[in-house]
């Protein structure tokens, strides 16, 4: 599926955002998230320690104001660049690049690679929702442009996520994840919703978690005495996240009752991942798709100790538009414009009708 079909999602988006009572198309977004949105923030922050500059990183796609500038933990462009093309809004710049107001007069994007739902201690120097938050309302203070908070876009496309992966990755079992984690990871989102909708933020689109056991990530360090599903997932791990996703839904359809002033939009990314995943061949991924496209070595182009872009990384895939992940836990330009298109058009989208009615 490529950028034509994308800007035909987009276009039948826009005209319903014009012709909806009660739906206003945003002209502002703000953004929050982890590394699978975050744009530049934790590069700008640590930028040895956060290096996304190196090629391959970027090669599918050159920004039209920066070409050579790389930023993003992915070939080419994220949902939140994806979500702004679609309302006709400038890519989102990074909070903690600091440019001229006038950088900013459409959007912010306060995601931050490695960030948590929950304040954590961590060796890495990383930031959580609540931090961005924070940064969230310090901007609005500084910023004097005319921003409508009301009709402004709150992006929450997926944080969370790392919680559980630092987790596992420190021995935890998925037996025990859920009710170890869901009620502070749970707590930490609903506390910055709260603290935003308590703001004056009236617009929200919110997505699930991903099906992390499928990643080359996951499959590399836990696989080996996991059971899969029949396409090679982590049954035991997706069910992890499956379960949180219920308790995050029922939290969006809460608010709803609560909150009737305001929009929620909740997009199934776990749902609409599988739906690629069912379906390789039908949306151009090819056999190897599930192998990180940068990586390296191993059975999923995976080493935990040569990373995507190090001077001797030696295995890349000829063809990033036909794999689903770039490293070993984001995915590629290509996947990411298959799941813009599914949220733009409403395909697993929970939320009011004139925003969910955009099949094509």
């Amino acid at each position: 599926m490529g950028f034509h079909i994308l800007s035909l999602v987009a276009l039948v988006f826009l005209l319903a955002c014009k012709d909806a009572n009660a739906f206003v198309c945003p002209k502002y977004i703000y953004s929050f998230g982890d590394s699978l949105t975050d744009t530049g923030n934790a590069h700008a922050e640590v930028p040895l320690l956060y290096d996304v500059t190196r090629y391959p990183y970027g090669m599918s796609y050159r920004f039209p104001d920066r070409p050579c500038e790389r930023t993003r933990f992915c070939d080419g462009r994220l949902i939140v660049d994806y979500t702004a093309q679609a309302f006709g809004i400038p890519f989102l710049e990074p909070y903690s690049r600091r440019f001229e107001q006038s950088a900013y007069s459409h959007g912010v994007n306060f995601a931050y690679s490695g960030a948590t739902a929950r304040s954590l201690q961590l060796p890495a120097p990383t930031l959580f929702l609540a931090r961005e938050v924070e940064h969230y309302f310090k901007f609005r203070e500084e910023f004097t442009g005319n921003v409508d908070v009301s009709t402004a876009l709150h992006l929450i496309p997926e944080i969370g996520g790392n919680d559980y992966t630092y987790a596992f990755t420190a021995g935890l079992s998925p037996a025990d994840a859920n009710a170890k984690l869901d009620d502070e990871v749970l707590g930490a989102l609903k506390q910055s919703v709260e603290k935003l909708h308590a703001g004056g933020a009236r617009f929200f689109f919110t997505f699930n978690q991903p099906p992390a056991g499928c990643t080359p990530y996951y499959r590399t360090l836990f696989g080996e005495k996991s059971a899969k599903d029949e396409f090679g997932c982590l049954s035991a791990y997706n069910a992890v996240f499956e379960t949180l996703n219920h308790k995050i839904k029922a939290a969006v359809e809460a608010y709803r009752q609560m909150w009737p002033d305001t929009i929620f939009l909740y997009y199934d990314w776990f749902a609409g991942a599988y739906e690629v995943i069912q379906n390789q061949a039908k949306y151009g991924i090819d056999a190897a798709g599930f192998r990180a496209c940068c990586g390296g070595g191993g059975p999923y182009n995976f080493n935990p100790v040569v990373a995507c872009g190090a001077p001797s990384l030696g295995n890349l895939c000829s063809d990033p538009e036909r794999t689903l992940y770039w490293d070993s836990l984001h995915f590629t330009e290509a996947f990411y414009r298959l799941m813009a298109t599914f949220a733009l058009s409403g395909r697993f989208v929970d939320g009011p009708s004139e925003a969910v009615n955009l099949h094509y």
